[in-house]
């Protein structure tokens, strides 16, 4: 499903991401994992095309996505959610999920602002599908609310809604278990595995206990470089992998 090849990122002299090699297959859960600075956030960011890399290849279903803008990432068929979450303080819940269906519609700008007749129509379906994830996801009794009346996790949940809500064939996930306690982590587990095959999951997450639970393959990254590969179980075992986190985070 996506696949980068030999990405070089480097910032003021300093190399932040050193030939980076890895595969996403389709239908699975894959994570990306590392300590701190080791280049997680920056290998998402060029995948999303926030990041230009120096040199090597991303491509998606085999396509070439090197060159994409962030704001064409939904209609080739991406999602991401962000660290923060990233909703719009002046709309309802069920107006931020709409959002996320919006991008891969027909009408288009000006069909809108003509009020040409097909617009209503899909408007009604767009709004007929947020209003279904919202119940998926336990959160039609907050479809009015503003998102500042809720609490954190309760605002994740509604982000990870409006990533799904345009049914992407690949969900880009940074840290959706970051701030959150371990119930919602439990039950953003169960989501998460509900969502494979029909949809593939790239994971960033410092959260170990739902990495190893919930991914099929894991990538590690270690100061710009990919240094293993592999199962949980084979990650958990890795001595490079244990020595890349001491003192950062035990994998277990």
């Amino acid at each position: 499903m996506l696949e980068l090849t030999g990405v070089d990122v480097t910032v003021s002299g300093l190399k932040i991401l050193d030939g980076v090699s890895m595969k996403v297959p389709a239908g699975s859960i894959t994570g990306l994992i590392g300590p701190n600075g080791a280049g997680k956030t920056t290998a998402f960011n060029v995948v999303s095309g926030f990041v230009r890399a120096n040199s090597g290849t991303v491509t998606f279903k085999g396509k070439s996505i090197n060159h994409v803008k962030t704001h064409q990432l939904a209609k080739l068929g991406i999602s991401r959610t962000l660290q923060a979450v990233g909703l719009f303080p002046t709309l309802t819940v069920l107006e931020n999920v709409m959002l996320g269906a919006t991008s891969r519609n027909k009408a288009g700008i000006l069909s809108e602002s003509l009020a040409l007749p097909w617009v209503d129509k899909e408007q009604r379906v767009i709004r007929q599908k947020s209003v279904e994830i919202l119940r998926r996801f336990t959160l039609d009794s907050v479809m009015d609310a503003m998102p500042g009346e809720l609490p954190y996790p309760t605002q994740k949940k509604v982000a990870l809604a409006r990533a799904l809500v345009s049914e992407p064939d690949l969900l880009l996930l940074d840290e959706p278990a970051g701030g959150v306690g371990a119930e919602e982590i439990r039950e953003l587990s169960a989501l998460l595995q509900q969502l494979t095959p029909e949809c593939t999951v790239l994971l960033v997450e410092h959260h170990m206990e739902l990495v190893m639970e919930v991914c099929d393959l894991i990538w590690v990254l270690d100061a710009g470089k990919i240094i293993a590969s592999g199962t949980p179980a084979q990650i958990r075992s890795n001595q490079d992998v244990l020595t890349a986190y001491l003192g950062e985070a035990e994998v277990s």
